[in-house]
């Protein structure tokens, strides 16, 4: 006789435990405690270590919903020294981000999947996220009638084994109970998880700084090619994206690191952000004139007093 087949269901635990995560999962929505709840019942298909709960938009910086490090030993104040530097403005250069932003499904991923070549080992992979150390990581994202999403960060920490096909299989197994669970929550929830109306400078600054970055020195196919470097993708990508050799992106990637006189890839995430607080959305001019017409000693102490620029070279 044939072995059965084996679905994404038979990897899930015996249904009592389940079933009652579940029932704390329906319990709570419409309450803040929906996450714990729904980080407790993706612990009942497989050990997660920590998670955080965003909340992703098009065109407005996330908002961080809830978390639960569990046993990872997380500085609370570097956490936050972290956060407000990705919040100012590399978020735009997350691939989970980029990946709702371009209309992707609800859904399980892996950075590795969506990410273009050459992201890992990135000034923004290794500030942003190799540096937390973690094992492995699985992004559980779920896209609102709002126009907007939810997004779990799955974390393993440091030591532990990665994510296996059949635990990520079983998680798999649960999504659709999630995103139903969620896409409720967001309905009944709504007042609480409308966007601010604000009048949000700070964003502001960051769509004028990626908007404009580099307008005022660069011609107008090296500026496409400086969106691309931004976002990660290595020489041999951007020139599939643009249709062009990739030689030719590398003469321009030279005349941009000349122009914007930097020398790595580091340096050229460093000054964007540096660039951001000098935007006027105002006047809607390239924020970089600002930060070149300022002397050089005035320039290093204006670095050091970013959070997570320090020390990028």
């Amino acid at each position: 006789m044939e072995p059965a087949q084996q679905s994404a269901t038979d990897h899930l635990p015996p249904s009592p435990p389940l079933l009652a995560s579940c029932t704390s999962a329906l319990a709570a929505l419409g309450t803040p405690g929906i996450f714990d709840t729904v980080f407790a019942l993706l612990r009942q298909a497989t050990p997660i270590d920590a998670y955080s709960a965003l909340q992703l938009f098009t065109d407005k910086r996330p908002r961080v919903l809830a978390g639960d490090d569990g046993a990872l030993q997380v500085d609370d104040a570097q956490r936050a020294l972290t956060w407000e530097a990705y919040s100012a403005g590399p978020y735009l250069f997350d691939p989970i981000h980029q990946h709702f932003v371009a209309g992707a499904p609800s859904g399980l991923y892996r950075l590795e999947e969506i990410a273009p070549a050459g992201f890992i080992g990135s000034e923004f992979h290794q500030r942003f996220i190799a540096n937390h150390g973690h094992a492995d990581e699985l992004d559980l994202m779920v896209a609102t009638a709002q126009g907007w999403a939810f997004l779990l960060m799955l974390v393993r920490g440091p030591g532990r084994p990665r994510f296996t096909h059949g635990e990520i299989q079983a998680l798999q197994a649960l999504l659709p109970f999630v995103e139903e669970l969620l896409r409720k929550h967001s309905l009944v929830s709504a007042t609480a998880l409308e966007p601010e109306r604000v009048n949000d400078l700070v964003q502001r600054k960051i769509d004028l700084t990626t908007q404009c970055f580099g307008a005022s020195v660069l011609t107008a196919r090296e500026h496409v090619v400086l969106r691309y470097l931004l976002l990660g993708y290595s020489s041999q990508l951007i020139g599939e994206r643009l249709g062009i050799a990739e030689g030719t992106v590398k003469i321009h990637r030279r005349n941009i690191h000349h122009k914007l006189d930097i020398t790595s890839q580091a340096e050229l995430l460093a000054l964007f952000v540096q660039c951001i607080p000098l935007a006027d959305p105002d006047t809607g001019a390239d924020p970089l004139v600002v930060f070149q017409s300022r002397p050089a000693a005035t320039r290093l102490a204006f670095t050091s007093a970013v959070p997570g620029v320090q020390g990028a070279t």
